[in-house]
This record gives structure tokens, sequence and C-alpha cells, in this order.
């Protein structure tokens, strides 16, 4: 089966490309702004310009057997642009590309990678039928970018058999990732200054899970070829357990976490019940990573 990754220059996207590149052909999908790229058909393309797009994909792939699109491509906004509507927008070019080379393509599965920013960033627990509100959230402008996305495909193609998941996607972790991150942000406090500092006591809790549980799901779901939402997500995490967890496999002795009272004490927790049930039905296991790290 012949597989289009959008997105391939990205942390995920570099580790499904390598990952499923054992099992499919692939022909991934880099940024122009991509510095490294590898694999056997590679194509360089501003996915914001649809037009350049669907005339390179026609000449050079229009008669190609598509079994899959994996769309992970996604403008991510820097911190000073969280509240700058250009991330919704930019998202939303993007979505009706592949919505333009899913009609020209005509693959038979289409996994969407969304996010849990779609939801509220407060305490509950969240199902796929659950209140979307990225409003009250920071970055407000990239989840609604999500769930746009979700709702484009849907209807530009409900007239197509083209069976569509959306992964609404916790904190992935793993080698590779954006620095910027929590996971990374915290070693980086640990190696400077042998400690992590948590706020709001440490209490907040969120969603994890690492690349190898993703490449394993992403990789079962294209066996199957569900239809629907799901949640990714496996790990509901206080911070202060995370940092603790931490310490434990790169401290030493010294390590120690500080909590500072002020901050974020949301409980967001991620049910992932629907996933894991559709797994069973169809007799597959997924190996859990109950350390996380």
């Amino acid at each position: 089966m012949t597989i289009l990754i959008t997105g391939a220059g990205g942390f995920i996207g570099k580790n499904l490309t390598t990952y499923l590149g054992q099992y499919y052909e692939l022909l991934s999908v880099f940024s122009k702004k991509s510095k490294k790229v590898g694999g056997k058909s590679i194509v360089k393309l501003n996915l914001e310009n649809t037009e350049e797009c669907l005339n390179y994909f026609s000449c050079h792939y229009g008669n190609v057997d598509l079994g899959a699109i994996i769309h992970l491509a996604s403008y991510l906004p820097m911190e000073k642009e969280v509240e700058d509507i250009k991330v919704l927008l930019k998202n939303i070019n993007i979505a009706n590309t592949v919505l333009g080379l899913s009609k020209l393509l005509n693959p038979r599965f289409i996994l969407n990678f969304s996010s849990i920013a779609v939801y509220p960033n407060r305490t509950g627990t969240f199902k796929e039928e659950s209140e979307i509100k990225p409003s009250i959230n920071t970055e407000c402008y990239y989840g609604l970018s999500k769930f746009c996305s979700e709702n484009i495909l849907d209807f530009g193609l409900r007239n197509m058999n083209i069976k569509i998941c959306h992964i609404r996607l916790a904190q992935t972790y793993g080698h590779g990732m954006n620095e910027t991150r929590l996971i990374p942000t915290m070693l980086k406090e640990l190696n400077e200054h042998n400690c992590i500092t948590v706020y709001g006591d440490g209490e907040r809790t969120s969603v994890f899970l690492s690349i190898e549980e993703l490449r394993e799901t992403i990789k079962r779901l294209l066996e199957i070829m569900p239809v629907g939402i799901f949640n990714v997500g496996f790990h509901n995490l206080r911070y202060i357990d995370l940092a603790n967890k931490i310490i434990q496999k790169f401290g030493n002795k010294g390590s120690r976490v500080i909590k500072i009272a002020q901050g974020n004490r949301s409980k967001f927790q991620l049910d992932t019940s629907n996933i894991l049930q559709t797994f069973k039905q169809n007799n597959i296991s997924i190996k859990l990573n109950n350390n996380l790290l």
C-alpha cells in the first residue's frame, strides 16, 4: 500500500516515516523549510498554496494507487504568535489543500492528526463527544484550526467513498522533539540546575504518550481503517509526578522538585476507551510504556 504523509519533516513525521517505511511505500511531503529529508519519494511543497500542490500532484502522481493519506502538517505558533489569527487561517489553508489532494488522489483512508487542544483546558475527563471550547485556552486559534480541519475533511469528502479517522492527540514525547515542549524543558532545568520547578504545586494534570506508542497506534489504525474520532494519549499524569519520574531516571541524590503555589492546577484527563475498545474488537493490543520516559 502506498501512503502519502504530509508534515513528514516534523518530529512525529520523521518518526512515522522511518517506522512505516518498513511496511509501506511512502510518499513524503515536506515543507520547503525542512532542512533534513530522507526516503525514496520526497516532495517539498508549500501546503498553504493549494493550487501549486494540486498542479504538482496532478502532473506527477495523478495515477498513483493511493491507499491512505496521513495528514500531519500544521502551522505551529511560536509563543508570540498564539493570539495571531494567522495560525487559524494558515491551518485552514493547509486543510483545504489536503481536501483537494484527497479529491484528486481518492485514497481509501485518511488519518487526520487533530489535537486535544480542541477541548477546554480545565478540570474534567474528556471524551470524543465532550464540549469543544478552545476559546478558553491560550492556544485558542491552534485548537480551533484543528477542529475546523476535522470538519473541512468530513464535509468536503462526504460524497466520496473515503474512510476518515481523526485522532485527537495528546502531548507526544520522544527523542528529537521540540526543545520548548514540557518534558525537554524539565530535562533542561534538571541538567542545568539539578532541579525541576512545577507551578500550582505540580497539581496540574495533562496527558502524554511516547512516540513508540504513537507509532504502533498509527500502524494498527492503518491496518483496520476505522471511521470516526479517537482520543489518543495513554498516560494521565500530574506535573509533579512527571517531574519525579524524570528525576528518578535522569537525576541524582541531590536532584529535587521545587513547588511554586501560584499557577495552573487544572486536572485535564483524557478518556481513551473508544480507541482501546476498537482495538480490542479487532484483536489488537498496544504495548504501553508505563514508565513513559
